[in-house]
């Protein structure tokens, strides 16, 4: 707060006065010991201020009158007419002294003082009202700015504690206080500031009464509490001996429960605190909560992938100095969804506390752990070379194998898959480190589970896994970005009356660098990392709507078959969507045929066969796509309602030179006639293949020698114009 009253209001009070009484010779004001703060001598003779001297030497408590005196000292002419000038509380401030010169002027000039001080007074009333409203929105201010500050340190720090410290400084600043503290007991945190100009004596004693019963005090009733006075019924019981105040508020997570307090401490000679100060803690309490929020994992408490990829980025900046060896452990839980699916997300949960229980037990001070997600956790070792980061990521899978984990009266043990990477000189961004322990996560997890794996760049493992990962991430790029490409092959009928065209749709990938890819390049990484799915619905959604700019007369003469993963027949939802495209389309149901590959198809056979069933039922037809690769083929046939066998290519490039392989594609036509399905032989590369498989009778012939792989968007359009030629 200002003091009541300035000096520059002071002088133009002064200025009032010797307007409204010419008569006078002179005014003083002056403090309530009788000290001149401001004086006008009108006379010009400078008597005023020795007067007041006099005046106050005679009397020293002249000036905390608040009635009129009129005196006169002894042998004097002039005498002092005085009145005290009061604040809105009738509390003396300041006294007004008016030299006069004579009786009859003192009389007359009286009752004008009396009122000119009674004005002065309405209008001080007024500046203090105004100065109260000011240092109001003054407060308001700062609690403004401390928002909008500390929203900003909010967005800017990624890093938990640091962003934690800088908070927690700040209530120290902005709250004016002795001593500010942050306690957070689950993640064994405790951050103090003591003012280095204004402290708190004796603050390891506050601070050990602020974590104990205050601290359980806060948690409990999970609301703030204020302690201005020791001899509040709550200092006594929660601050005994204390010397201070306190201001006290909880911190939240993100489910509302308390994870920890924000105090501050005074002096007992300061102001108490106000409404305004329990604000503002509580703004300060809020932000640390978007920090522990943005910063921290709440089912394990440690630091998630967002404060543990700044720490990262740190080291680094160091490792690429050559300061330090840095490694990097990349884990992952293995076989988690197996107990989430069989027992139940809880008892996963346990496990994954209890993973990170067992890794921070483990880790030594100064690195940095934190839990990723779901089952993945990381750990930054500063000072550590490669060889010790090994040993210890074997320790750590040792620890964790022997590690019972105790959930509804039942016993689960966990192991884990570790890739350990180092960062270096050569390292080029946390992401490359990042995926080079991701990379070598990877291999442990292939390798059998419950081991470590250490990335080396000349591991064959680690380079044919880097590339999948490098398509990994083309894939999602062409998704991502429509840079996929539909292709094309035609599928030729041997019977000559046959007009229909058929066609089975292809896809390649366009890199960033335009190179196009065949599938035999990206599928297999799309495969493992389980993005079939969403290739699938790609090239669905694209095929029918390309199909669509044409009409169904023209869309008649034509089947198209379309290939599905048998990751797409496993997915939930994936007939849905197959529904729902076909439902949208002006495509007839009938000129799609989807294509399934034996392996898919016998490894999902409950599925398959349901996927089938239902799209059979709104005309659409499938193929057997690879028959005769697997040992079982002719076992699992009766049981797929497909319209189509499609002979393996294997087998039929041979059937020429091949006795063997002309038997088996005789056989394989012969059992699919007998079923009453049509053939398709694959990989017909010539003329001779083509004849001798006239001679067998198959019905359908595919290959190099009948058609290349060319873009389907040109082919479509022939297709399209002789279909037209053919109807007219």
């Amino acid at each position: 707060m200002r003091p009541p009253i300035s000096v520059d209001s002071l002088d133009r009070y002064a200025r009032i006065i010797r307007a409204l009484i010419p008569n006078a010779d002179g005014v003083s004001i002056c403090s309530v010991d009788g000290i001149p703060i401001q004086s006008l001598d009108f006379a010009g003779d400078a008597e005023l201020l020795p007067a007041v001297e006099r005046l106050t030497a005679r009397r020293p408590d002249w000036a905390s009158k608040q009635q009129f005196e009129l005196q006169s000292a002894p042998g004097e002419e002039r005498s002092l007419l005085t009145a005290g000038l009061c604040d809105v509380h009738s509390k003396v401030i300041a006294a007004v002294a008016v030299l006069t010169n004579g009786k009859a002027q003192r009389d007359s000039l009286a009752p004008l003082l009396s009122c000119v001080i009674e004005c002065v007074q309405h209008e001080m009333v007024q500046d203090l009202e105004l100065e109260s409203i000011a240092d109001e929105l003054m407060e308001r201010y700062e609690e403004l700015n401390l928002v909008y500050h500390t929203e900003d340190q909010v967005n800017y720090f990624r890093q938990g504690r640091e962003a934690l410290e800088s908070l927690t400084q700040n209530c120290l600043d902005y709250l004016n206080v002795g001593l500010s503290v942050m306690i957070l007991k689950d993640k064994d945190i405790t951050i103090s500031f003591n003012h280095h100009r204004n402290p708190i004596p004796n603050a390891k004693f506050v601070k050990s009464h602020l974590a104990g019963s205050l601290y359980d005090w806060v948690f409990e009733n999970s609301k703030s509490i204020v302690v201005n006075e020791m001899s509040d019924p709550m200092a006594v019981r929660l601050l005994p001996g204390v010397p201070c105040r306190v201001l006290c508020c909880p911190i939240l997570d993100s489910a509302g429960d308390v994870v920890g307090i924000l105090a501050t401490a005074n002096d007992y000679a300061k102001t108490k605190f106000s409404n305004s100060d329990k604000n503002l803690l509580h703004v300060m309490a809020r932000k640390a909560s978007k920090i522990i929020v943005a910063n921290y994992d709440p089912l394990t408490g440690l630091m998630n992938r967002g404060g543990y990829e700044h720490f990262l980025e740190n080291a680094l900046t160091h490792a690429q100095s050559g300061d330090v060896e840095t490694c990097l452990l990349h884990i992952n839980i293995d076989q988690l969804h197996i107990v989430n699916d069989t027992v139940g997300h809880a008892a996963g949960d346990a496990i994954i506390q209890s993973v990170g229980a067992t890794l921070e037990s483990q880790v030594r001070d100064g690195d940095t752990l934190s839990r990723l997600g779901g089952d993945e956790f990381g750990v930054l070792l500063q000072n550590c070379s490669f060889a010790n980061a090994a040993d210890f990521a074997n320790r750590v899978c040792r620890t964790i194998a022997d590690t019972e984990v105790n959930f509804e009266s039942r016993i689960f043990k966990a192991t884990v898959s570790i890739g350990v990477a180092m960062m270096t000189s050569t390292s080029n961004s946390v992401a490359q480190v990042v995926g080079t322990a991701e990379l070598a996560c990877s291999v442990a997890k292939d390798q059998g589970q419950n081991r470590v794996e250490a990335y080396r760049v000349d591991d064959a493992d680690m380079i044919r896994r880097e590339e999948q990962m490098h398509l990994v991430a083309e894939i999602q790029r062409a998704l991502t970005e429509d840079s996929f490409e539909l292709y094309c092959q035609p599928i030729q009928s041997l019977d000559p009356d046959n007009r229909t065209h058929h066609t089975e749709i292809l896809l390649r990938l366009l890199d960033k660098d335009g190179a196009i890819l065949a599938p035999g390049n990206f599928i297999p990484a799309a495969e493992r990392y389980h993005l079939m799915p969403a290739v699938d619905r790609w090239v669905v959604s694209k095929t029918l709507a390309m199909l669509s700019e044409f009409d169904e007369s023209q869309l008649r003469a034509g089947m198209f078959a379309i290939n599905l993963s048998g990751q797409s027949l496993n997915e939930k939802d994936f007939l849905r969507f197959v529904h729902t495209e076909l439902g949208a389309s002006t495509v007839p149901a009938k000129c799609i045929c989807f294509e399934v590959t034996e392996t898919a198809a016998v490894s999902h056979l409950a599925k398959a066969i349901g996927f089938m069933d239902s799209l059979k039922r709104i005309g659409c037809s499938f193929s057997l796509d690879d028959f005769g690769s697997g040992i079982s083929s002719f076992g699992y046939l009766k049981s797929l309602p497909v319209d189509y066998l499609k002979i393996d290519g294997s087998i039929v490039k041979d059937i020429v030179t091949d006795e063997t392989s002309a038997a088996m594609v005789t056989a394989i036509n012969q059992v699919g006639h007998t079923m009453q399905l049509l053939t398709i032989a694959e990989f017909v590369e010539n003329d001779s293949i083509k004849s001798c498989l006239t001679k067998i009778g198959v019905d359908y012939v595919q290959g190099y020698g009948i058609g290349r792989p060319e873009p389907f968007a040109g082919r479509l359009r022939e297709l399209m114009l002789s279909s037209a030629e053919v109807a007219s």
